[in-house]
């Protein structure tokens, strides 16, 4: 599972993002700026602890009640955006709350690209259908499965999100052979009854 090493956590109100937050100061960091206000970020004798990224899910749902005035999790320096991957899982929150969100912070024209950005959303995307699957197959709803079947032009007009999907599952993914699956579906479904 995936894990993030942090060395401070904490809540502050609207320094980190609006409203009060749940503060994660991540460890590591690879551009050494002379104003770095977290240099611990990368000092070698840091003390870091490890969380995954479901202990952080599960301590922001815990935390909702303190997240007031727009408040949420923030993940800062040590340098965030180096770790899309691990965080986008927030950014859309969850489908048991859909209210959680992430935020970063310290992002600037140096540091930031569009790219990554974008791929941690779509990583996320992916992440959470597979959280998904996976709860299904240890509540006995689904039998393992063996290919992906995707529908929707999500998939369809997205290549790097299908990519995505089979890198998380560890499956091959078909697209149905029909566009505007829906439309279909239900003109078949009317055409039954």
């Amino acid at each position: 599972m995936e894990t993030l090493v942090y060395f401070q956590k904490g809540f502050n109100y609207s320094q980190d993002g609006p409203g009060n937050r749940l503060v994660y100061h991540l460890y590591g960091c690879d551009m050494r700026c002379p104003w770095c206000a977290n240099p611990e970020c990368f000092a070698a004798d840091t003390r870091r602890y490890e969380v995954t990224v479901g202990e952080i899910m599960e301590e922001a749902f815990r935390s909702r009640p303190m997240f007031f005035d727009g408040g949420g999790v923030t993940f800062t320096g040590g340098e965030a955006t180096l770790r899309f991957d691990a965080l986008s899982t927030l950014f859309d929150g969850t489908r048991e709350d859909p209210t959680l969100r992430g935020s970063i912070t310290g992002i600037s024209v140096e540091n930031l690209h569009a790219v990554d950005l974008m791929s941690g959303f779509l990583q996320g995307i992916a992440d959470e259908l597979h959280r998904f699957y996976a709860q299904m197959r240890e509540n006995g709803v689904c039998p393992e499965a063996r290919v992906m079947i995707g529908a929707g032009n999500g998939l369809r007009y997205n290549p790097t999100l299908c990519r995505a999907m089979e890198r998380v599952f560890g499956l091959p993914l078909e697209l149905s052979t029909v566009s505007e699956e829906a439309a279909v579906g239900a003109a078949e479904f009317a055409a039954v009854l």
